[in-house]
């Protein structure tokens, strides 16, 4: 597999990550994604929106989870933490239904941290709140793991 990173594009990439993750798109919205060099198929994308000061939401969705191994991780925690148009993030939060297992497995594996469970929500279904501080992200080259 031969993978190409790039920068989300809302107008075309938009429509298929709704499909897996149905949120209502922001103003502040950007991302990266991940595509198939061969295909063109799409892989992953993450979502970053809700930009403040030094936070910022993340929604990713992977559909081939051998995208982990052609640096889509690190890409994204590049972009999110040493992005020069939002220069002091410090931390990360994601918001994953009770019911999606799979991407809570996910989030936890990339290092993200459970800060609390929010119940009913979205059609009586809770929500995990997770948490990622800058430090101790492991993907970031200097830090530890990174």
């Amino acid at each position: 597999m031969s993978v190409v990173l790039r920068e989300f594009d809302g107008f075309k990439d938009w429509e298929w990550f709704t499909r897996h993750n149905p949120i209502k798109r922001v103003q502040d919205t950007s991302g990266i994604t991940a595509v198939d060099a061969e295909s063109g198929e799409i892989l992953a994308i993450v979502v970053c929106d809700t930009w403040y000061s030094d936070s910022v939401n993340l929604h990713i969705v992977v559909t081939d989870n051998r995208i982990v191994r052609y640096g889509f991780m690190e890409a994204i925690f590049n972009y999110v933490f040493n992005n020069n148009k939002h220069e002091n993030i410090k931390i990360a939060y994601g918001f994953i239904p009770t019911n999606n297992a799979k991407a809570r497995k996910l989030i936890k594996n990339v290092g993200f941290t459970e800060v609390y469970t929010l119940s009913g929500g979205d059609g009586g279904v809770g929500f995990h709140i997770l948490t990622l501080d800058k430090k101790d992200c492991k993907f970031l080259k200097g830090n530890k793991h990174g």
